[in-house]
């Protein structure tokens, strides 16, 4: 039976080594897949956050022209009241010359008339 032992346990041994090559090449394969996992894991949350920040930003830069575009037309609408105030106040002061003008002109008229009548 020694005859039998000597290469039945050299096989024993061969096949466990091969075993074991072949248990941590397995493993090994797991691994880098679990960890090729966990890195396409954070760049999807990576990718996700980014657009997220993304979306935030172009929402703040809306909200910003927006806020701008009401100041803007808030300055117009005031620029324009006061164009109308001074538009208003420039007729005024046609008018006012215009009645003395011709308050002027009818009094001297009168006056020459009053001057005929006398004469």
């Amino acid at each position: 039976m020694q005859e039998f032992g000597a290469p039945l346990t050299i096989v024993t041994y061969v096949l466990c080594v091969a075993l074991g090559f072949g248990l941590y090449f397995i493993l090994t394969k797991l691994g880098v897949s679990k960890a090729h996992n966990d890195a396409s894991r954070i760049v999807d949350e990576a990718n996700s956050k980014a657009d997220n920040i993304v979306k935030e930003a172009i929402l703040d830069a809306k909200t910003q022209a927006y806020e701008y575009k009401l100041e803007a037309e808030k300055e117009i609408k005031e620029q324009r009241l006061e164009v109308t105030k001074f538009e208003n106040k420039l007729f005024n002061n046609r008018v006012s010359k215009f009645n003395n003008t011709y308050c002027y002109f009818q009094n001297n008229y009168l006056m020459q008339s009053m001057m005929k009548n006398k004469v």
